[in-house]
């Protein structure tokens, strides 16, 4: 996603825990300049502080945010502790509240804005196993909802993206393959093959740009035909 941000010719600044080597290098071919601020955003103080050390290194404030955090931890309703329900909230969603606090005032004050949050096509169905991912997901989409209402009249559009299962090294270290869940996610989708990060990508180009100046509140399901919403 941040490639391709800079293939339609933006300066990208990514916050995260390690250093995005390869995308850095795919950015600075497209001739823009990448800039990777280092920063756990499950530490949500720390959150408006590296929004701003991104903007003054790339020289202007945020047009577009696209919020990508989180996890999917696999349990039973029963056995997910109160702590481990808060924990998740506070890595799922907590993160994507600072973080539009931040640039939200600036696109406010220049009248043009674009947020995309990835939510989960679980959400839609369900997904038995995952229920604490699940709600925060549901968090995801109410909160974009409520803000595209606030932000609409400022020129300012706010969307999601509800991704099937894609393959990525992080799901696929996890315990999708164990489970036997690609295989059965595939077989009830229309598309039949997996997703990859390349599928979504297009979705998020399009919600960026001036193409959906009048799309907003929505979740867009990319997810082969899995949930038809």
């Amino acid at each position: 996603m941040a490639v391709r941000l800079a293939v339609d010719g933006m300066d990208v600044v990514m916050l995260d825990r390690a250093e995005p080597t390869l995308p850095l290098a795919e950015i600075a071919r497209a001739g823009r300049r990448g800039v990777w601020v280092e920063i756990d955003l499950a530490d949500t103080d720390e959150v408006a502080a590296a929004v701003r050390r991104g903007e003054e290194a790339v020289g202007r404030p945020a047009d577009v945010v696209v919020s990508n955090v989180g996890a999917y931890p696999m349990a039973r309703f029963e056995d997910i502790t109160v702590e481990a329900w808060r924990a998740l909230m506070r890595l799922n969603v907590e993160p994507f509240v600072p973080l539009l606090q931040a640039v939200l005032p600036g696109m406010v004050e220049r009248g043009w804005g674009r947020v995309v949050a990835m939510a989960s096509n679980t959400f839609y169905n369900g997904a038995p196993g995952f229920p604490h991912y699940v709600a925060t997901k549901g968090a995801i989409i109410g909160l974009v909802r409520a803000l595209a209402s606030e932000y609409g009249p400022h020129g300012v559009t706010v969307n999601a993206i509800a991704p099937g299962l894609v393959r990525t090294p992080g799901t696929l270290a996890g315990p999708h393959v164990e489970a036997g869940i690609f295989e059965a996610t595939v077989d009830q989708q229309p598309i039949k093959r997996t997703l990859t990060p390349d599928d979504v990508v297009g979705a998020m180009a399009f919600l960026v740009s001036d193409d959906a100046a009048m799309v907003t509140g929505q979740c867009i399901a990319v997810d082969g035909g899995l949930v038809m919403l």
